[in-house]
């Protein structure tokens, strides 16, 4: 939670840097940054990237939309405060199911499995040895 109000702290005092012209909002900002990528990492060692990222990001991001009509005095319209009801739905989803994920790495080969029935698990390695190198660097052949 330190990482997300952080990251609305981060992203609410970007404006404020006059795009990193202004010494004490630049050092503040850029401090603010240092700690708020540090508790992100403490973050991602209990929880797997792709559930505390979004988390993170999708709950910063409403908290500098309510920040931003709040404190700059900006004003979001229906389909903007809708969207962003969407991002909360979205977040709460991660929340519900991030216990029921699992990340497993074994022999270099990473295993994506979920608890619902009838899902097999995704071995991501086998994917990416499926792809061809010469179809990843055939497109962009110079002449």
């Amino acid at each position: 939670m330190i990482a997300v109000v952080c990251e609305i702290v981060w992203a609410s005092t970007l404006k404020m840097t006059g795009g990193y012209s202004q010494l004490w909002p630049s050092v503040f900002n850029a401090v603010i940054l240092a700690i708020n990528t540090y508790f992100i990492s403490l973050a991602v060692k209990s929880l797997p990237v792709a559930i505390a990222y979004p988390i993170w990001t999708g709950l910063g991001g409403v908290g500098v939309a309510i920040g931003a009509v709040i404190f700059f005095d900006e004003s979001l319209g229906i389909f903007q405060i809708l969207c962003i009801l969407l991002i909360i739905l979205g977040v709460i989803g991660l929340e519900a199911t991030k216990s029921e994920e699992a990340v497993e790495t074994s022999n270099s080969s990473v295993e994506v499995t979920n608890s619902v029935e009838g899902l097999e698990p995704i071995k991501l390695d086998e994917i990416l040895n499926s792809i061809e190198i010469q179809q990843l660097v055939e497109p962009i052949r110079l002449e």
